[in-house]
């Protein structure tokens, strides 16, 4: 793996750890496609297309657990 691909991934890492979600998601793909589990109860949008959607089931998945953040 590429010394870059080692930091985009370290950055995901430490803004997943700080609670930072607007970091983490633009570090993803503009055209990122998300797929929850099957059966899992807060699926209902698979797929999730893009960076906005993404965080939109992490809220939800978030919201349900008693969560107050995604990450």
């Amino acid at each position: 793996m590429s010394k870059e691909n080692v930091a985009v991934i370290q950055g995901i890492y430490d803004a997943f750890a700080n609670g930072d979600v607007a970091g983490v998601l633009s570090r993803r793909s503009p055209d990122i496609v998300w797929n929850e589990a099957e059966n899992f109860p807060y699926a209902d949008g698979n797929p999730y297309t893009g960076p906005e959607a993404v965080a939109q089931a992490c809220s939800l998945a978030a919201a349900a657990s008693g969560r107050a953040s995604p990450l």
